[in-house]
């Protein structure tokens, strides 16, 4: 979580539009992949496709993992995320 967090600004802004969730700032995403973490112990995200044009990014993935629930998913995605100073 602290590595992937350096990928993002100080002042990110995260919405997961699927879970309705939004995360203002990097130690508020650092929470929240912490709690995913733990609640989903093997995740897995799959990039199937990236492209870059300018500051933008877009990528279809594919999420994958079986939540402490135990029942697994699969989950077909797409993001779009701007590039500040080389961060998201």
């Amino acid at each position: 979580v602290e590595k992937m967090a350096l990928l993002f600004t100080e002042d990110c802004f995260y919405e997961d539009v699927a879970l309705g969730s939004v995360m203002r700032g990097r130690e508020a995403l650092k929470t929240g992949y912490s709690n995913l973490f733990a609640f989903i112990p093997d995740f897995r995200l799959e990039l199937k496709f990236l492209f870059i044009a300018g500051n933008w990014i877009g990528s279809e993935w594919v999420m994958t993992g079986t939540p402490t629930t135990g029942r697994s998913f699969s989950i077909r995605g797409a993001s779009i995320s701007e590039l500040q100073g080389g961060k998201v």
